[in-house]
């Protein structure tokens, strides 16, 4: 039996609305944070933290 795993990035911070976003080929940081709608005002855009594996 095929399985097919969704993956996902997590989006937390100064976003507009912290979400799971669909990881797809080609993701790109600017694409993931328009996946959550984007930043909130007064967001340090220069300072992203990018996590690979579990955060526990």
């Amino acid at each position: 039996m095929y399985r097919k795993f969704f993956v996902t990035v997590l989006l937390l911070g100064a976003v507009t609305e912290p979400r799971l976003v669909p990881y797809h080929e080609g993701l790109t940081v600017a694409g993931a944070v328009a996946g959550a709608y984007g930043t909130l005002k007064g967001a340090y855009l220069s300072h992203i933290a990018v996590v690979r594996g579990a955060l526990a």
